[in-house]
């Protein structure tokens, strides 16, 4: 450490600010009256008052700048099969699946009605072969035996076309909320604007965002494909 200090004090032009000390170096060489960025490096400036304040250097203002999350026209479509609102991106992936899968509980099907017009259906024709010959009972257990197994194959068929609509709209619940808020963070963290450009459209795109963003407003901004047509 000594030696760091002393090289540190014979030679300063072999040293540069690191990621620690970069904001101080900023506002050393250019003074600002206030800095404005997003959340992440908001709170990353916060943690540097204590060495502004041992170079006695003006820290200066802070402000939080606009996010934006950004819908594209597949995500949307997939929002819209769902039955999702823009108020329920927020909401966690389980809070989501779980209001999902209520809601379409009261959906599910019931195959009572169906039951007893099929029973009806049963009398009825056993009641016209009993008319026709009596003796025929055998065969009448017979081919409702059949039909029930038909009706049988019918409802599991269609059970099973049920939850594979159920499960296809929890992996899209899972794909829309990874597309809005990959790795749990905010887009800007984690995608290129280019992703949102894949026509190759870019300068258009970036000046219809431009016109919508202030940055001394901090809100959460939710612009969708439709906005930048």
């Amino acid at each position: 450490m000594d030696e760091i200090l002393a090289e540190l004090e014979q030679y300063p032009e072999r040293f540069s600010p690191n990621v620690i000390l970069r904001p101080l170096y900023q506002e050393l060489i250019l003074p600002n009256l206030t800095y404005i960025g997003g959340v992440g490096e908001i709170s990353y400036w916060l943690q540097l008052k204590g060495v502004f304040d041992a170079a006695k250097c003006t820290y200066p203002m802070i402000g939080v700048r606009n996010s934006v999350v950004g819908i594209d026209a597949m995500t949307q479509k997939k929002m819209n099969r769902i039955g999702l609102k823009l108020e329920d991106i927020f909401k966690t992936k389980d809070v989501l699946k779980k209001e999902y899968v209520l809601h379409h509980e009261k959906e599910a099907l019931n195959f009572d009605l169906f039951d007893k017009k099929l029973q009806k259906l049963k009398n009825e024709l056993s009641d016209l072969v009993i008319g026709v010959d009596d003796t025929k009972t055998g065969f009448i257990s017979v081919e409702n035996a059949r039909l029930d197994k038909q009706m049988d194959n019918y409802k599991s068929k269609l059970i099973k076309m049920s939850k594979g609509k159920h499960d296809t709209a929890l992996k899209q619940i899972d794909q829309i909320i990874d597309k809005l808020f990959p790795n749990s963070s905010l887009q800007e963290r984690v995608n290129n604007f280019f992703t949102f450009s894949p026509d190759g459209d870019y300068s258009s795109r970036i000046d219809k965002m431009y016109s919508k963003l202030d940055p001394v407003q901090n809100d959460l901004l939710i612009l969708r494909e439709i906005d930048f047509r």
